[in-house]
């Protein structure tokens, strides 16, 4: 009688294990629902490696999700991208420590300095180094593309923060139309 107990228990956690093993996580549930939030709010997501933002690689992860944003062109602004196509898009990450040699304290140009035009004319960057200051930690980098703008986030945080994190994509949006488009 024991025997066969036995043999349908092991049955049962043969047939159960791969069920519960192929279940999303918690963890997983939440970030398909950020993911699917953002998509809702005309966001778009990407998987970025860590290191093709120089972001610290100590993290758990090897990847980083990038909320993006795209430009609102109207045909008016259609040589907007022709400027940010010819060097005017750039990547802040954030550093783990604050440094004089950064864009402004843990901030740093990818490339170590300021993209193009603005190397000779740095009062223009003062609108992004107060926005850069009110930034939640969990964004590690903002980006200024010719397509539109992006934020690499570590998804901590609700559905709510999407809302946020939209809000502040808007806003990095008119800092990069204000400091980079003609």
């Amino acid at each position: 009688m024991w025997v066969s107990i036995l043999i349908i228990g092991l049955t049962i956690a043969m047939v159960a294990g791969p069920v519960f093993w192929l279940s999303p996580s918690d963890r997983d549930r939440r970030i398909g629902s950020l993911r699917a939030r953002a998509a809702n709010c005309g966001l778009k997501v990407q998987l970025v490696p860590r290191d093709q933002l120089r972001l610290d690689t100590r993290e758990d992860k090897d990847e980083v999700a990038v909320y993006f944003l795209p430009w609102d062109l109207s045909q008016d602004q259609e040589k907007a991208l022709a400027v940010l196509d010819s060097g005017n898009n750039w990547l802040l990450s954030r550093r783990p420590s604050a440094h004089e040699i950064h864009f402004h304290h843990h901030w740093q140009w990818l490339s170590g300095k300021a993209p193009g035009s603005l190397q000779r004319d740095s009062e223009k960057l003062e609108p992004l180094k107060v926005f850069v200051e009110s930034l939640n930690p969990t964004i590690v980098a903002l980006q200024c593309r010719p397509d539109g703008v992006a934020i690499a986030w570590t998804e901590k945080g609700g559905v709510d923060s999407v809302d946020r994190l939209k809000t502040t994509l808007q806003d990095l949006k008119q800092i990069c139309a204000q400091c980079f488009l003609p």
